[in-house]
């Protein structure tokens, strides 16, 4: 009975041990995180510099004067990439990170001026930096897109055509304020408007 006994503890002592360096070395098991060089260049093989790069949503680097940008930490497997361009259209694609080092080029295309994007913001008060309810923004050229910010000042304008242009907004009792941005296509461009009372 004794040496029943001392068996069946010797066992679970032992399982236990196993189960203890089970649990060891799945700590050491860590994911390696993958580093991707990013390489931006025009269609005719020109660098970009000040490329903006998004991953999954995130913005995660900007090129430097030789069109490249190097991100970390990167979990391996698909993600999304958005790369952002003065004078190029928005550029998306699918690309898979792998464990270590990888290096990609990717290649933008110029802008042509056929593409759309939308522009969101607020218009602010100068001398406060409050936001003004009721201005009408509009953009220059475009007559027909207007809006009005609401009570916290925002607004927002669908389908503005890509590329530079002019942010509008007027109230009555202030002077008109405007921003000039470079409008990416197919996404949400931050834009805010100065005005003065």
């Amino acid at each position: 009975m004794k040496d029943h006994v001392y068996v069946t503890l010797k066992n679970a002592f032992l399982f236990s041990i196993s189960a203890l360096l089970v649990l060891m070395s799945g700590c050491d098991n860590k994911i390696e995180e993958g580093t991707l060089t990013a390489i931006i260049k025009s269609v005719n093989l020109v660098e970009i510099t000040g490329a903006i790069i998004y991953i999954d949503g995130t913005i995660c680097g900007e090129t430097s004067q030789n069109g490249i940008a190097t991100i970390s930490k990167l979990e391996p497997g698909q993600h999304t990439i958005m790369i952002l361009a003065e004078g190029y259209d928005t550029y998306f694609a699918t690309i898979t990170i792998i464990p270590g080092d990888q290096t990609q080029t990717f290649l933008l295309t110029v802008h042509t001026g056929s593409k759309t994007g939308a522009v969101m913001g607020r218009v602010l008060n100068a001398e406060t930096g409050q936001p003004v309810a009721g201005a009408t923004v509009t953009v220059d050229g475009f007559p027909a897109l207007q809006t009005t910010t609401d009570s916290e000042g925002k607004y927002r304008l669908e389908n503005v055509p890509s590329g530079n242009q002019t942010i509008r907004a007027t109230k009555s009792g202030f002077i008109d304020g405007f921003t000039d941005a470079w409008i990416h296509d197919s996404f949400d461009n931050p834009v805010n408007v100065v005005i003065y009372p």
